[in-house]
């Protein structure tokens, strides 16, 4: 699975060091616990956001 970036956001988890998504990236940066945990995707591409500050999805998934 792989997954793009389609709007700037900051990365919360922990384990990723706070690292800044920019638009066109590919999401993760690099593999780190709980990146690509079912959960974690999921909120990140929720429709309407993964939280208060956004009204739609951070990444989306790529067909290789």
């Amino acid at each position: 699975m792989t997954f793009k970036v389609i709007r700037d956001f900051v990365d919360s988890n922990s384990n990723s060091g706070n690292h800044i998504y920019r638009k066109g990236d590919e999401y993760p940066y690099k593999q780190y616990a709980g990146a690509q945990v079912k959960d974690r995707l999921t909120e990140l591409t929720k429709e309407d956001g993964p939280n208060d500050n956004f009204d739609g999805p951070v990444i989306q998934e790529v067909k290789d």
